[in-house]
């Protein structure tokens, strides 16, 4: 009840990527993406992006401000993968990204996720490592560059998926070496 009565900006950034954000994107690409309209494409772009930020934002103001919550805490990392999944499944059911890949990144997240859970269960936790982290930001510029759907940025696209899909698998492979690691 205390997190609820100490709802502040880095729980806003937080709630609002978590609701908003994956029904919004999945809904204007769905019906605005198919029409290729740069209006409606720049449009989407820029709430991407700014959903994406929220991310930074919301991390900004809870350690510059001290408002870290458990709450905050626990939602924080479940709205960062509804965003990205529920863009990714948008995306992929108007052609825009083949399943392969995104089964690649969302069994990756539910992956990672089943490790962090067993991580706390057995009193450790699984710092985010670098290679997560440029993980998340090629597959975040991936997404923005398929949205805009330019065919000049193809070969853009197509290497920010790869590095995507690159950076996704081995640092799952390092997660789970790192788990063993710790427990045997």
């Amino acid at each position: 009840m205390s997190d609820i009565k100490s709802f502040n900006a880095a729980l806003f950034f937080t709630v609002l990527r978590l609701v908003v954000a994956p029904i919004l994107m999945p809904v204007l690409i769905v019906y605005w993406l198919p029409l290729n309209n740069y209006i409606f494409n720049g449009i989407m772009v820029a709430l991407f992006a700014f959903f994406a930020l929220t991310d930074f934002f919301d991390g900004y103001y809870a350690r510059k401000l001290k408002q870290e919550t458990p709450l905050g805490k626990m939602l924080d990392p479940l709205a960062d993968k509804m965003f990205v999944v529920a863009t990714l499944l948008a995306l992929m059911s108007v052609g825009k990204i083949a399943l392969p890949w995104v089964l690649i990144l969302v069994l990756r997240e539910l992956w990672i996720s089943g490790l962090r859970e067993i991580s706390l269960q057995y009193g450790f936790q699984l710092p985010v490592s670098y290679l997560a982290k440029w993980k998340t930001t090629f597959q975040l510029f991936f997404i923005a560059v398929v949205l805009l759907q330019f065919s000049t940025l193809y070969w853009l696209e197509v290497t920010l998926l790869a590095a995507t899909i690159y950076c996704s698998v081995l640092s799952a492979m390092r997660y789970t070496k790192q788990l063993v690691m710790k427990l045997y």
